[in-house]
């Protein structure tokens, strides 16, 4: 109740000190999501949308390679979470994707991450 309270009433600050407060806290927790969310659009359209240009992949396709990259990057190179091989062919025998990509996209991520 009293965590309640502070939070409706701003906890006894002026409006002015909770906005500026509330203002550096959400600056600040775009910043984190930006930075991390522009080296996942950076890998995209550096490594792996110009190979799905070469293997000619249709446009309406692409999700599920944007998936796999998503995951591969997080579980994969990030949290360290799985080992690359799971996540191929959960990709390859759930989404249907095509393991020589899904390879290519891998050695290209390797060069850019």
């Amino acid at each position: 109740v009293e965590k309640a309270y502070k939070w409706r009433t701003g906890g006894g600050l002026a409006p002015e000190d909770l906005r500026r407060k509330s203002e550096a806290v959400v600056n600040k927790m775009y910043g984190s999501w930006k930075g991390v969310f522009g080296r996942f659009s950076e890998v995209w359209w550096n490594a792996v949308k110009p190979v799905l240009d070469e293997h000619g992949v249709p446009s309406l396709e692409y999700a599920k390679y944007r998936a796999f990259v998503n995951r591969y990057i997080s579980k994969c190179l990030i949290k360290k979470s799985q080992k690359p091989e799971s996540v191929k062919a959960d990709f390859v025998d759930i989404h249907g994707c095509d393991p020589a990509i899904i390879d290519d996209i891998t050695s290209k991520i390797g060069e850019v991450w």
